[in-house]
Parts: C-alpha cells; sequence; structure tokens
C-alpha cells in the first residue's frame, strides 16, 4: 500500500469517527432537553396545585354547608306535636268503645281505631293491656266473619284454630252464638249445655263475675287445671242465660257451658240435639226421649 493510499483510509477513518460523535452528542442533548421539560412542568404543576389537595396536606376539613345541622323549618313543614295525656277514665271509655264495636261484630275497624289513637295520645302499656288484646282477638276474628258473616274460616280446624287464640272470655261466648249449630257443637264442651238458635242474632251483655261455688267445683271435676270460671250473665233473643268459660294456667280460654237460668228458656241442649238427630236417622219420631215440658 502506497503512501497516498494510507493517507486517504485515515481521513476516511477520521471522518467516520467525528460523524459518530456528533450523533451522539445529538442524541444526548435531545434526552437532557426531553428530561428538564419533564421537570419544568411537573414544577408547574406543583405550584398549581388545587387549595382543596393543599389543604388536604395541611389536614384542614372543609364542610358542606348543607350538612350542618340547623333549626331552620320548610314553609310546608310542620313540627310534629306532642301527644295528649291520657288517665285511667280515657281508657275505660275506649275500651268500652272498642267492645260496642265487636258486639256488632265490626271487628276491621277495631285495629284503626285504636291505631288512630295511639297517634294522638300517649299509651301506658299496663293500663292499655285490655284494649291491646280486645284489638288482637278482633283481628282473629275478622278471618272468620266478615260484615257480621260467617265465612271462609268458618267450619273445622278453622273455627278451633281460631277460637283458642282469643283472649277475652265475652270474645269466646259471643262468637259461639253467632256459630251454626254444628260449629256451636265444636267449641263447646260439655253436652249439658245449651245450644242457643234465633232467626236474628240478637246478643245483650249484661255482667261477667268470677265464679267460686258450686259450679266451679263441678267443673274441676273434670278439668282439674282450671285457673279461673268466668260466668257471664246475658240476654239472648230477649232470654236470660249464663254462659261459663274456662281460663286456664296458659291463659287460653274454653266455652264449658250455656245454661238457663232460673226462668228457663226455649232451647235444647247439646245432649238432646244429638238424641234428635239420632231419632231422625233411626226413623223415630225426633223429640222421642226428649222432656218437652221443661221448654218455657
Amino acid at each position: 500500500m502506497n503512501k497516498k493510499t494510507v493517507m486517504i483510509f485515515m481521513g476516511f477513518l477520521v471522518a467516520v469517527i467525528i460523524a459518530i460523535a456528533v450523533m451522539v452528542m445529538t442524541q444526548f442533548s435531545k434526552e437532557e432537553n426531553a428530561d428538564q421539560g419533564y421537570r419544568k412542568e411537573n414544577d408547574i404543576n406543583q405550584k398549581e396545585e388545587s387549595p382543596n389537595e393543599k389543604l388536604k396536606e395541611e389536614n384542614v376539613v372543609i364542610k358542606n354547608p348543607l350538612d350542618e345541622e340547623t333549626n331552620t323549618t320548610l314553609p310546608n313543614q310542620k313540627l310534629e306535636t306532642e301527644k295528649k295525656e291520657t288517665n285511667s277514665a280515657t281508657y275505660t271509655i275506649l275500651e268500652t268503645e272498642i267492645v260496642d264495636m265487636m258486639r256488632t261484630f265490626a271487628f276491621a275497624d277495631v285495629e284503626s281505631k285504636v291505631y288512630s289513637y295511639k297517634q294522638e295520645f300517649q299509651w301506658d302499656e299496663e293500663q292499655g293491656k285490655k284494649i291491646d288484646s280486645l284489638v288482637r282477638d278482633a283481628s282473629a276474628l275478622s278471618n272468620l266473619y266478615i260484615a257480621g258473616k260467617v265465612e271462609g274460616e268458618a267450619t273445622g280446624e278453622g273455627v278451633l284454630n281460631i277460637m283458642n287464640s282469643l283472649e277475652n272470655p265475652e270474645s269466646v261466648l259471643m262468637t259461639t252464638l253467632a256459630l251454626q249449630k254444628k260449629e256451636q257443637k265444636q267449641v263447646i264442651l260439655a253436652e249439658i249445655s245449651l245450644l242457643p238458635t234465633a232467626d236474628i242474632f240478637d246478643y245483650k251483655y249484661v255482667t261477667t263475675t268470677e265464679h267460686v261455688g258450686e259450679m266451679l267445683t263441678e267443673v274441676k271435676k273434670i278439668y282439674t287445671d282450671i285457673q279461673q270460671l268466668h260466668e257471664i250473665s246475658f240476654k239472648y233473643d230477649g232470654t236470660p242465660l249464663l254462659a261459663y268459660v274456662m281460663e286456664f294456667p296458659d291463659k287460653s280460654l274454653r266455652l264449658h257451658s250455656i245454661q238457663n237460668t232460673e226462668a228457663g228458656s226455649p232451647y235444647f241442649t247439646i245432649a238432646e240435639w244429638n238424641l234428635m238427630e239420632k231419632n231422625t236417622k233411626e226413623g223415630k219420631p225426633a223429640f222421642d226421649g226428649i222432656d218437652l215440658t221443661t221448654r218455657q
């Protein structure tokens, strides 16, 4: 290789090296400028940080004015008034009204009446205990009677389940009186009991006493665990009668019997009705074996 050729090759090599160096320096300059631009933009963002973020860092809480409790009342908003006070006379009056409603079989109206009363007046659970029990009776009986007529649950286990849930002696009595003879025989326990029947339901309550005499002794011979025997004096279709409702230790009630007073009555007992039905099936006179001279 001659000297001229060597010089050309060395010149070419130097040019390549210089070109590479220029390229490297140019790329480095671009990356440095990009990094400076990012740092500059980040600094600007930090300077423009929202006031809320700054306050959060300083543990400052921003309260929404709508969350503040105020005593402001809207124009159409009424403050709830205090309920009226009650006394024993108030409960007595309400109880009388409820019982009168039940005696006309207005069971569906009883619960709404008491609810409205509780919304207006203060309610004492102890003084209102009897009324609350009447409401429960009315609720149960509304499933049995609709507009004074027996519906739906009037036969079989339906009657027994409803009667067993009643909490007041008079509820048991007047419900039994409104049933048909077949259903009456299901819920009255003693065959010596009368089965009062009339074309028009005419029930008038007189009084209730806790019986402790001869009748209680007789009943306890069979139902040894009864706690009380309620004797209800009433009139049915103008006839004075006595009903005996047993109360057991668990507060359940069952109608033992309906019986004559000294004045007597035109009604037959369960035992006599059973005999008449038997006579009819056997082709005998219905009243065969029944003393009709005792009827008034």
